[in-house]
């Protein structure tokens, strides 16, 4: 009992200091926010804000997926909860503590801590190679793939783009497959229809997260949709991989500046970077503020659906 006791003062004390790390955030940057923002027409900003929803509402399917490999089928809404209130966790200094805080939801699931683990690797490698190498696959049709492309010395005609395509396409599978591998230490049963769904929702995800920042420009244009998902793309997965600045901050906006140099204005590219950052880490706490309400109802509704069934 005690130990239950202290677990719940745990969650409570780790809540609140996501709660204030994000508010610091926020009040801190809030007059920069203020000139930025008045940059951008309220429409994008809306459209912005609401295809990020999008993409991040698709991105819960990977933690599902994930733990489904393991042998646990939680609906999509306990998934969502414990996603979005854990991975606010990743504003505190440290870079660990959505770690932590998926961890501790799991087990209140019964999840093992040797299950846990595989889970969140499975979770992590698909959305990390998933970010490489859809960017990677738009950036072929873009202009900055070709300049990139022209650069080292490769052909940019139509056949071989295709090709390389093709190339990328089939080496992000054989990673996923090598992964799967090394982490049973047996090859893999391949299921084809679980590896479409998984690069089905990996497309549609970036494909929204792109044309998220995309909407910041205040001349919209689709023309450099595949530079844009391209470039937030790889910046996103640099972002990522540098654990120790908390959630890629000041990481990702370095990487857009420098991807998108060749494009446009380094101080543009900062300003719609900063406002992107702003509406990201608003529709995270939104989020995470709609699970801690809602959840009670909705973890009701659901188990009142599943028994009538």
């Amino acid at each position: 009992m005690k130990s239950q006791k202290y677990l719940r003062i745990v969650k409570w004390v780790w809540i609140i200091a996501v709660i204030l790390a994000g508010s610091y955030y926020l009040i801190t940057n809030w007059d920069k926010m203020i000139q930025f923002f008045a940059l951008v027409p309220k429409r994008n900003l809306f459209l912005s804000a609401f295809f990020l929803l999008l993409g991040k509402l698709c991105l819960v399917f990977l933690p599902k997926f994930s733990l489904e490999k393991e042998g646990f089928k939680l609906s999509y809404f306990q998934v969502f909860f414990i996603v979005t209130i854990t991975q606010l966790g990743k504003y505190i200094p440290g870079g660990v503590w959505h770690f932590v805080g998926r961890y501790n939801a799991y087990q209140n699931q019964d999840i093992s801590i040797k299950k846990s683990t595989k889970a969140i690797l499975s979770e992590n490698i698909w959305l990390l190679s998933g970010a490489i190498a859809v960017g990677t696959l738009f950036g072929l049709s873009s202009k900055l793939g070709h300049e990139l492309l022209s650069s080292i010395k490769f052909p940019t005609q139509s056949t071989y783009l295709i090709i390389y395509g093709i190339v990328i396409f089939l080496f992000w599978i054989a990673l996923l497959i090598i992964y799967e591998s090394f982490l049973n230490r047996k090859f893999p049963t391949i299921h084809l229809s679980s590896i479409i769904k998984l690069i089905s929702f990996q497309f549609v995800t970036w494909t929204f997260l792109g044309i998220s920042f995309l909407f910041i420009f205040p001349e919209f244009s689709m023309n450099i949709a595949p530079d844009v998902i391209f470039g937030y793309s790889i910046s996103w997965a640099i972002g990522y991989v540098i654990v120790f600045a908390p959630g890629g901050i000041g990481i990702r906006e370095g990487a857009l500046v420098w991807i998108f140099s060749s494009l446009f204005i380094t101080g543009d590219i900062l300003i719609y970077s900063t406002v992107h950052r702003f509406l990201y880490v608003a529709v995270e706490f939104i989020m995470g503020f709609f699970s801690l309400v809602a959840r009670p109802s909705l973890i009701t509704k659901t188990n009142n659906n599943d028994l009538e069934t």
